[in-house]
C-alpha cells in the first residue's frame, strides 16, 4: 500500500518501502539512503507533501545510524 498521501513511496510484497518514480523507480528506499543520499536531500528539497518528507527523513535518519554502528574494519582483529 501507499505510504504517503501522494503515492510516491508504497510498500512491496515483502513490506519494503520502494519509490514509485523518478530516476530510482521500482528501487528500495533503504537502499537509495545507502547508494544515493543526494536524490533523497534533492526530494526534500522538491514540492513534496511532508508525509513524504518524513518518510524520506526517516530512511536518511535510519541509514546513518546504521553507519555508525558498524565495526570498523579492524575491530576483533588483533
Amino acid at each position: 500500500g501507499e505510504l504517503d498521501i501522494e503515492g510516491c513511496v508504497v510498500r512491496d510484497d515483502h513490506g519494503n518501502a520502494v519509490f514509485t518514480f523518478g530516476k530510482h523507480n521500482g528501487k528500495k528506499l533503504a537502499e537509495v539512503a545507502v547508494s544515493d543520499r543526494r536524490y533523497l536531500e534533492w526530494v526534500l528539497g522538491q514540492d513534496f507533501l511532508s508525509d513524504m518528507k518524513g518518510i524520506v527523513h526517516a530512511a536518511i535518519h535510519v541509514s546513518q545510524t546504521q553507519e555508525q554502528n558498524e565495526p570498523l574494519p579492524w575491530d576483533g582483529k588483533p
